[in-house]
């Protein structure tokens, strides 16, 4: 009876510790797939971002051209630079980055772009199982088009715009000020957190006009003097990489303040009332759109 009792001890002894097995290697499983899938949604995000991004880049590089030139085939150079950088292993940790499609619907003055890329990315566990890579496809939309600028804050004479998003410098002519009046204009970007415009960093653009009668005018302060530009033109274009020594990068405020030392004859001064404000228009503001948006013939 004893013996028996012993034998059934041992049998049950026996298929717990099965079962245990079986529970810690489907545990490990399990944990595996996990890691695995995990790795995976996080490659799927940042794979969208980078898609995200070359969209907007080309987006932004195509409406800086003439219009016979926004084709597919003005990618072509960008296109493999976007594909070697993400396509090192070491850089960007994904064994090849392909660009699978590229569509383009454009008019004078706006670029729409559908960009499809494919990622393999590597496996962390399930390479032991034979499954070495994962394949993440991604879609992005973009548009770049003109945007005006919403006035922020103003006085008597001078007027501040503020774009809802960074203003980078891209290829071409950046942005366009409508006015018909003499004027000096600033770019600025916030260095702090203030509520108010007091922490904006402003720096002389009209360096960067296609005005080509503006006038250099100096500011002589106790201690220093400033040398600005003084616009006359009504329609007024500014290329950010136009001087090779000023170049700006980033900026997100457009000021403009009125002056009578540089008055052009050739403006219709019979508009020069105190209502009429100046128009700040960002000739290539790109930004991501749905899918609806880029099908939609709204040109």
């Amino acid at each position: 009876m004893n013996s028996l009792k012993r034998f059934a001890d041992k049998k049950s002894n026996a298929v717990l510790a099965g079962t245990i097995i079986i529970f810690i290697v489907s545990f490990l499983v399990f944990c595996v797939c996990s890691i695995d899938a995990g790795y995976t949604i996080a490659a799927r995000y940042k794979t969208q971002k980078i898609t995200e991004t070359i969209a907007l880049y080309m987006a932004s590089y195509l409406n800086s051209l003439p219009k016979d030139k926004k084709t597919e085939e003005n990618l072509n150079d960008i296109k493999v630079n976007f594909e070697n950088l993400y396509s090192d292993y070491e850089l960007s940790g994904y064994y090849s980055f392909e660009i699978k499609e590229i569509n383009i619907k454009s008019s004078p003055d706006t670029v729409k772009i559908k960009v499809e890329t494919e990622t393999s990315a590597p496996s962390l566990f399930l390479k032991y199982a034979g499954i070495g890579t994962i394949k993440i496809s991604q879609n992005s939309y973009a548009i770049a088009e003109p945007s005006n600028l919403k006035e922020n804050n103003s006085d008597d004479n001078s007027y501040i715009y503020k774009a809802k998003d960074i203003i980078t410098d891209k290829k071409g002519d950046d942005i366009e000020i409508k006015y018909n009046k003499s004027y000096f204009v600033f770019a600025g970007l916030k260095t702090g957190k203030n509520n108010d415009n007091s922490d904006i960093l402003w720096t002389d653009i009209g360096i960067f006009s296609d005005d080509n009668n503006k006038k250099p005018y100096s500011i002589k302060g106790i201690s220093e003097s400033y040398n600005l530009w003084c616009i006359s033109k009504e329609d007024t274009k500014y290329d950010f990489s136009k001087n090779k020594d000023k170049t700006i990068g980033l900026l997100q405020y457009i000021k403009i303040i009125e002056t009578n030392d540089c008055e052009n004859p050739a403006m219709k001064t019979e508009k020069n009332t105190s209502d009429i404000k100046p128009l700040v228009t960002v000739l290539n503001s790109a930004k991501i759109i749905s899918r609806e948006k880029f099908t939609k013939e709204d040109f």
